[in-house]
């Protein structure tokens, strides 16, 4: 996404699009209901964030500059639950000021924003059979290592909580009229059991 937005042409800014979107739908593919779960998140908190950095910021190149850093930051989290859309929501907004200007009025329509930017630019539908063969995802290897690595980490992550919050004893308070902050991009999934708020 982050060369979607400022590749050096509109070809490869377009080629680096479409390369995004085939990963996005290969997941939504892969996972049932992935896309309604991620649509109602990229409404909520996405759509904020890009309100906040086109108010926030005055300069189109700073704006850019902006959302390239946080899709930078969110790759280094430890867990995308709740925390993606900060980054993506500001990012398909940008990209949708510049393909259809008019695209904010579609918001109630039910389209996700990577449908409406697909739609907006005219992409073809996502060639799921090329997947495989894709260098986009693994360029070098280095991106590879870095998911292994971060799947290594997770599971490790996961097991010790799992270990401490679900197996053995464990105490239950019950949170009626709960009010707590917390910081998103520190969620942990752990299943059948829930969620961990670290923070």
């Amino acid at each position: 996404m982050a060369k979607a937005l400022d590749g050096p042409t509109a070809a490869v800014r377009k080629g680096a699009l479409a390369d995004a979107l085939l990963f996005r739908n290969e997941r939504y593919r892969r996972f049932s209901g992935a896309g309604q779960e991620e649509n109602a998140l990229e409404m909520n908190e996405g759509v904020a964030e890009y309100t906040g950095v086109r108010a926030g910021l005055t300069m189109p190149e700073a704006r850019i500059a902006y959302v390239i850093r946080d899709l930078s930051a969110v790759v280094q989290s430890p867990s995308f639950v709740r925390s993606f859309a900060y980054a993506t929501g500001p990012a398909y907004g940008l990209m949708l000021d510049q393909a259809n200007p008019a695209w904010r009025r579609k918001l109630g329509t039910g389209q996700r924003l990577d449908q409406m930017l697909s739609g907006a630019l005219h992409l073809s539908p996502p060639a799921f059979e090329s997947l495989a063969t894709r260098h986009c995802f693994y360029d070098d290897g280095t991106l590879r290592t870095f998911d292994l690595q971060r799947d290594r980490e997770s599971k490790a992550r996961l097991a010790a909580l799992k270990a401490k919050l679900v197996d053995g004893a464990v105490l239950t308070l019950p949170l009626s009229h709960a009010s707590y902050q917390f910081n998103p991009r520190t969620l942990q999934p752990l299943g059948e059991a829930g969620t961990v708020y670290p923070t």
